[in-house]
């Protein structure tokens, strides 16, 4: 009797050892671990501080070529924590299309800053590592900032998408091998996206005057300098306005020429030759398409009448984008 209890004893000890059928064992397999386990179904947690991010409006920002960015950054920013006990792992973010009612912009309209991408903006053309790890840190963070840099062709208006976090696990040549290698373990977070598009017009001038030196009779005088300025917008209705100072002459402040004595000419790169008088609130341009860095030059010229008194005017020029008008 008492050896049939002895043995009973040590039969349930050895099966709690090695794990037997119907025994929770103290100790979980590594393979138990992996990608689709049924036996660990959470091995690796992703988990975002935000839902949901929104960027955009009047800090838009838009490029003058390429290699340089202008204006103020756009953008937003979130935490991302992973708890794991993954004995490798890595986290990438991607970016899909951004829909809006006027059409679609490509996921590399919106940039990521993270530690790992050296703290410096990189366009999300394809998946970007933000975090990786292995079985010393079981708890990691990250801070990931997402700008949102539209070009001047697109369209304004408001767009959406879907960042989305996927964790991997390293492939057989480890930690170097590109994300396209790895092996996804299965897990996702998705981060829904909003931005907005305002309708913007950007003017650069060459000169705030304009001059017309000796002036010694009646007669047409074209002015000493011309006036050169870029127009950069994305809007499909805009407009130049131009405001002229009554010119005055430099011998005496109180002989003024007014304005609407100004005449000017504007070309520029395949548009015809225009012309007019300043009247007030002068329309020198407009358009119907987006523009980037369309670059006109402008000539005045003034009538002098007899009355005019000899001598050298000047007078500051205005010049005011609208949109939307």
């Amino acid at each position: 009797m008492y050896q049939a209890f002895f043995f009973s004893i040590v039969t349930a000890l050895l099966s709690v050892m090695v794990g037997a059928p119907g025994v929770r064992s103290t100790e979980v397999p590594e393979r138990a671990l992996s990608a689709g386990s049924e036996a660990m179904p959470a091995p690796l947690v992703i988990s975002p501080s935000v839902q949901e991010i929104t960027i955009g409006g009047e800090q838009a920002i838009y490029p003058r070529h390429p290699d340089q960015l202008s204006g103020t950054v756009s953008h937003d920013s979130f935490q991302v924590e992973v708890m794991t006990i993954l004995p490798e792992w890595a986290v990438s973010l991607a970016a899909e299309p951004l829909r809006g009612a006027t059409g679609s912009l490509p996921p590399e309209r919106l940039w990521v800053r993270t530690p790992m991408t050296a703290d410096s903006f990189a366009a999300l053309r394809e998946p970007i590592m933000v975090l990786r790890g292995d079985r010393r840190q079981t708890v990691r963070q990250s801070p990931i900032e997402v700008s949102f840099r539209p070009l001047w062709a697109d369209a304004a208006g408001d767009y959406s998408g879907r960042l989305t976090l996927s964790s991997h696990q390293p492939g057989l040549s480890g930690h170097d091998e590109p994300l396209d290698g790895r092996i996804p373990t299965g897990r996702e977070h998705r981060i829904s996206v909003s931005v907005t598009i305002p309708e913007i017009i950007e003017i650069s001038l060459s000169e705030a005057s304009i001059s017309f030196d000796n002036i010694s009779g009646p007669g047409v005088y074209e002015s000493s300098n011309r006036l050169t300025f870029r127009i950069s917008s994305n809007s499909t209705h805009w407009r130049i306005v131009c405001h002229a100072e009554p010119f005055h002459c430099e011998r005496d402040p109180e002989a003024v020429i007014p304005p609407e004595r100004i005449g000017w000419e504007l070309t520029g790169a395949d548009r015809a030759e225009v012309s007019g008088t300043l009247e007030p609130h002068t329309v020198l341009l407009a358009g119907e398409a987006p523009v980037e860095n369309l670059e006109v030059e402008v000539i005045f010229k003034v009538e002098v009448l007899t009355r005019d008194m000899a001598g050298d005017y000047t007078a500051n020029i205005h010049l005011r984008g609208e949109v939307d008008y």
